[in-house]
């Protein structure tokens, strides 16, 4: 029976890999977006440039078990730099659109080993807040392509009819993170836990459940200093850039990030052109800014 597997390595693991296939005598190819594309005995592994590899035929498991060692993450595969701001697999959580007028809220968590912070220093990915745009849409797509992540995803419906049933935003942020954070770990052995704080830890643990007590969670300020957190910051702020662009578009009007006076300002043209009952849609009508506006 034909199988097939998907896995996703590193770039030191891509040459790895060829390396033990040719040693098993693979015969080698290079179709497009692909490192290698490798025959071997009653079995394909191809190897895509994000990093995604495919093994598929009837000995897929027997491969799996000849490329083991390859797979298993060992303190070589990275850089005793790396080492010092990953020690172990981490999942890490963070937000955005929290304090943004117009569009959703977003949460994303992200899984990261030690030897993926070289890959993530190299796309760029920092603190969210401190790059463009551009750079975080870019760097998010690769981010997708090469690890396991979650997203969460409150659109200003969603989010206005939450507020009213539970008033507070911690609350949502926590259900938020809670799901994103079990989903990986339901889906992976990291245990490790980070999280950008934005209130008591309580409001995580409780989402969790029965998972929490596996779990060792550390919520902490500025917390985009650990490559999971800021690999999660780019994945929020990616969506929710997306999502800001897509409600525009709806509308009729370019939405603006933020909650300045140009945002005010915007908003005020927006209600004049459709209707005070237009703000619902597009955003987080309790922020003070809809008061000034109506």
């Amino acid at each position: 029976m034909k199988k097939q597997h998907v896995q996703i390595i590193t770039p030191a693991q891509v040459v790895a890999v060829r390396e033990q296939l040719a040693k098993h005598g693979a015969t080698f190819g290079q179709p497009p977006h692909a490192h290698f594309d490798a025959h071997v005995e009653k079995a394909r592994i191809t190897c895509y440039q994000s990093g995604k590899l495919l093994l598929q035929g009837e000995a897929v498991e027997a491969w799996l078990e000849k490329l083991a060692s390859v797979f298993t993450p060992t303190e070589a595969n990275s850089s005793p730099r790396e080492r010092s701001e990953l020690a172990v697999a981490t999942i890490g959580s963070d937000e955005s659109g929290k304090g943004d007028y117009f569009g959703p809220l977003v949460v994303a968590a992200c899984m990261l080993r030690p030897e993926d912070v070289r890959f993530v220093r190299e796309l760029g990915v920092r603190d969210s807040k401190e790059a463009t745009d551009p750079l975080i849409r870019t760097a998010a797509a690769s981010l997708r392509e090469r690890v396991a992540y979650a997203i969460e995803e409150y659109s200003p419906e969603t989010y206005n009819l939450r507020h009213d049933q539970v008033g507070n935003v911690n609350i949502m942020l926590g259900d938020a993170h809670a799901r994103c954070i079990g989903e990986l770990a339901r889906k992976t052995s990291a245990r490790n836990v980070i999280v950008d704080r934005f209130g008591g830890e309580h409001y995580v643990r409780s989402g969790l459940g029965s998972l929490a007590s596996e779990l060792k969670i550390t919520m902490v300020p500025r917390a985009e200093s650990n490559p999971a957190v800021a690999a999660a910051s780019f994945l929020a702020r990616a969506r929710f850039v997306e999502a800001l662009e897509q409600l525009s578009a709806e509308v009729g009007m370019k939405l603006l990030p933020g909650a300045s006076g140009m945002v005010e300002r915007r908003a005020r043209e927006l209600v004049r052109a459709l209707g005070s009952k237009v703000l619902p849609r597009v955003a987080k009508v309790h922020f003070k800014t809809t008061t000034r506006v109506l």
